[in-house]
């Protein structure tokens, strides 16, 4: 066969597309990645034999599911991509026939023939999809922040009749703030509640009396109290825990009329861990019972842990096996690989559900905070800003200016915007807020202003403490601040000390007594002893700055983890009705 070097480049760019289809969980993919691979090990032969013993070593560890050596596909894709884009016409087929067709995309120009100008499209399609991960790691997962499409809402949870259940099953006994697991498990709970499910939190017979406040959720302590060992199987123990278990779950298919909702259960190590071996052997024996009994219950075992080489010792039979019916439950996709592996099951019997960091609990947001979070969205949004002030003085902090920044972002570059006002003195200036909301609205802002004394009227007209300043802070990334006057202005230092990008008075002299130059962006919006207006130029500048100042890695984690938050988690745990 006669070598192409776009032909190469083409499969190879193929190959990566279909890669990361398999590892956000496309069953059969993986096989199409591999005959793409096969088929640039073919086209490079010819003329580029390095090419074809690089390609041979990747195609070779896949199909063995071995690790990769990290970025490898993506520096050979690079390589390859360099020497096609200056490729002589003698690398190339002449004739259009010799080239492999595998999709018929819009032609593009260049002198390329026209069979290979797909290679251009799935190149950048591979390079657009592994911008949402680390290119430096290999292999990928998919894009970790998948927002679902309206968590917790009447499309996917059914209203009429009893709730949905949701089980989280542990050996806890205690809550203690130091062990990671307990937040696991109330974020879970917290959003199982937020999905709409009924959810009841599992946990040892002597638990503590001493429970975290978690609204909605039932607590039972039923796990025996057994002696946990190591690998060793008692059959006491675990016909005990088997029966526990099994009478337990069957008690909600047997109340009055709830013979038919479903019930989820969510194990936690039960399944991983040697000193719950009891525990998994009695899974192993519920099997799949309940659907064949006709209930529609549904398990999946969580694991926190990577896992290692497959144990040969008999009694770990049941910890790396899974239960018929049964699913396994990762924190991460990368490890589905080695899953599949530990426990000898192909991809459909595993289900990730990632771990999340909810900001309530690590700034410690009072309820008002969360309220006020909730309710705006704030932490949701791709540009958002807090901004404290004074009911009367709106005007004179230039509030109308941020306004006007925010209504440019949301319409002229596309982004989420949210504006929070925590403003003070509230009392008796019900015009004032009114015509703040008129010009909100004239702004196209109606739905991304929030003020917080209307969501929380009985003590927020006041103002907010400074507790819940700083938290609602934390959620933000950006703070305009065209104030006309100011002697030392506490919320710019606060903005600071909450990581937010500063776009501040460029002609109000005191600011630069705090904030140097490079650390801030300017703007100029005059101030009481410079009264000029703002040129209408400087609007679209400001506001590309900005977007462009948040693309930084700094503030895009920081986004993605907050989106990856607890409505996030509602939206996939009421997946887990449709699997």
């Amino acid at each position: 066969m006669e070598s192409c070097i776009v032909c190469v480049e083409k499969h190879l760019g193929m190959a990566d597309g279909y890669l990361q289809e398999a590892r956000a969980g496309y069953q059969g993919r993986l096989g199409k990645a591999l005959g793409q691979l096969a088929l640039a090990e073919d086209e490079a032969a010819d003329r580029f034999p390095e090419f074809t013993a690089k390609i041979r070593t990747y195609r070779k560890a896949l199909e063995a599911q071995r690790q990769t050596e990290p970025g490898y596909l993506d520096r050979l894709l690079v390589e390859v991509e360099e020497l096609a884009a200056g490729a002589d016409p003698s690398l190339r087929k002449q004739s259009p026939a010799d080239h492999a067709r595998v999709i018929d995309p819009p032609l593009e120009e260049g002198d390329c023939p026209p069979e290979c100008q797909e290679r251009r499209r799935w190149a950048a399609l591979a390079r657009a999809a592994a911008q949402q991960v680390i290119l430096a790691r290999e292999p990928q997962g998919p894009q970790t922040i998948r927002r679902p499409a309206g968590a917790g809402s009447d499309e996917e949870i059914p209203q009429d009749g009893p709730k949905p259940i949701l089980v989280l099953m542990t050996a806890l006994a205690d809550f203690s703030p130091g062990y990671s697991l307990t937040t696991v498990i109330k974020d879970q709970a917290r959003a199982g509640v937020l999905a709409g499910y009924d959810v009841h939190l599992v946990t040892m017979e002597h638990t503590t009396p001493k429970k975290p406040k978690l609204e909605g959720v039932t607590f039972d302590p039923i796990i025996p109290n057994v002696v946990w060992k190591e690998d060793e199987v008692d059959d006491k123990k675990v016909a005990r825990i088997r029966e526990v278990m099994k009478g337990y779950l069957l008690a909600f298919f047997k109340e009055e009329g709830c013979n038919n909702r479903p019930v989820i259960v969510i194990t936690h190590d039960f399944l991983l861990q040697t000193w719950y071996i009891c525990a998994a052997k009695a899974l192993h024996e519920i099997g799949d019972w309940f659907p064949q009994a006709g209930w529609a219950l549904k398990w999946f075992h969580q694991i926190h842990s990577s896992v290692g080489p497959r144990p040969t010792h008999k009694p770990a039979q049941w910890r790396c096996t899974i239960p018929k019916g049964h699913r396994v439950m990762p924190v991460n996709w990368h490890d589905v690989q080695h899953l599949q592996k530990y426990y000898q099951a192909d991809a459909g019997h595993f289900h990730t559900l990632p771990n999340i960091r909810a900001p309530e609990d690590f700034w410690g947001f009072s309820e008002n905070a969360q309220l006020i979070a909730r309710e705006t969205g704030l932490a949701e949004a791709e540009v958002a800003q807090v901004y404290p002030v004074s009911t009367p003085r709106a005007s004179a902090k230039g509030l109308d200016k941020v306004m006007h920044l925010f209504g440019i972002m949301k319409r002229d570059f596309g982004k989420k915007v949210c504006l929070v006002m925590a403003n003070a003195h509230a009392n008796g200036n019900l015009p004032m807020l009114q015509s703040l909301r008129q010009l909100a609205k004239g702004f196209d802002l109606e739905d991304e202003f929030h003020i917080t004394s209307e969501l929380i009227p009985t003590t927020g007209a006041h103002g907010l403490p400074m507790a819940d300043v700083s938290a609602l802070m934390g959620l933000a990334n950006v703070f305009c601040f065209p104030s006309q006057s100011e002697a030392c202005g506490l919320v710019m230092l606060e903005a600071a000390l909450a990581g937010c990008i500063l776009v501040l008075n460029d002609d109000l002299p005191v600011m630069h007594d705090f904030i140097q130059p490079s650390e801030a962006l300017w703007a100029p919006w005059g101030s009481i002893r410079q009264n000029r207006p703002v040129d209408p130029r400087y609007w679209q500048t400001v506001a590309g700055s900005i977007i462009s100042r948040l693309s930084g890695p700094p503030n895009s984690a920081k986004r993605r983890v907050l989106a990856h938050g607890t409505r996030y988690l509602a939206g996939e745990l009421t997946k887990l009705l449709g699997i």
